[in-house]
């Protein structure tokens, strides 16, 4: 278990680093592994930092429901920023 005071990135940041490629999130035929979803974490990150956004700003985040709004691959998504504004 994470200490109540762990910010959210950082726990992601320690499950991609001991577990890697396991998966960390099933829809229907996908999985994103836990290093899937710390870069695309990651990628959100500089996507916000680009658009002004600093530390300790709220942001709101919409998304789609359905498995269409599931993550994609960390391949696309360090190559592009994160589908928004």
């Amino acid at each position: 278990m994470f200490p109540m005071a762990s910010l959210m990135h950082h726990a992601l940041e320690r499950a991609a680093a001991r577990l890697g490629d396991r998966d960390a999130v099933r829809a229907g035929d996908e999985a994103w592994s836990f290093g899937d979803l710390d870069g695309l974490a990651n990628a959100f990150a500089r996507h916000l930092v680009a658009r002004g956004v600093g530390q300790g700003e709220r942001v709101a985040v919409m998304t789609r429901t359905g498995s269409s709004s599931s993550p994609p691959s960390t391949r696309s998504a360090r190559s592009a920023p994160p589908p928004c504004c």
